[in-house]
């Protein structure tokens, strides 16, 4: 397969390929000579790194949750914060993923396309990776409310939120055809935070449960 260094470039070709194909048209849907195809490599390649497109969806959906997951130390500096700004510091850098249209892009697509509509074999792996995020998200969110952390309505607030964020993630992409200025404020992350934090914060706190 090449020195070890090229063949960490391989692996990292073929993730970065299959990523963005999983992400635009899901599992199921994605052919192995794709892959191999984008990743201008061969079937070899892939079957040495990963064996299968099982287990390269799996390696793909791991690598994609590690990078869009809240990191130890950005909660601990969030969680230094007032609530509300460690809230909009927070859907700031969700929903940038969205709008930069960066190398991260693929990962927060494909950690979205499995939350909505998880595939078999990634269920365990979002499971982790929301249940970490929920749990962390609720932290702030209790301050926010005065509940506690482990409150039905901190948890059901938090569900909101991170549905909030999906909507004007996945739908965000079609507003080409609206107004110039819709246009102009989807593109702009700190402008969507703000809204949507303002949407939350009014919901959240006229719940009663």
């Amino acid at each position: 397969m090449g020195t070890s260094k090229n063949s960490e470039i391989t692996c990292l070709k073929i993730i970065e390929a299959a990523g963005q194909l999983f992400a635009e048209k899901g599992f199921k849907a994605v052919t192995v000579r794709e892959i191999v195809s984008a990743a201008d490599t061969h079937l070899s390649a892939l079957n040495y790194h990963f064996k299968n497109k099982e287990a390269l969806y799996v390696g793909v959906l791991e690598d994609a949750c590690r990078s869009v997951a809240t990191t130890k130390e950005d909660q601990q500096a969030l969680l230094k914060l007032p609530s509300t700004q460690a809230l909009f510091a927070y859907v700031q850098g969700c929903v940038e993923g969205y709008v930069t249209q960066d190398g991260q892009e693929w990962r927060v697509a494909l950690v979205s396309r499995n939350t909505v509509a998880p595939e078999a074999i990634s269920n365990d792996i979002i499971q982790r990776y929301f249940h970490s995020e929920l749990h962390f998200l609720s932290k702030i969110i209790a301050r926010i409310l005065e509940k506690p952390e482990d409150h039905p309505q901190t948890h059901f607030s938090a569900l909101s939120l991170f549905g909030l964020m999906d909507a004007f993630g996945f739908y965000g992409v079609h507003t080409k055809g609206l107004s110039p200025t819709i246009v102009s404020n989807m593109q702009d992350s700190t402008w969507l935070a703000e809204h949507i934090v303002s949407l939350f914060v009014s919901g959240a706190t006229s719940l009663k449960m």
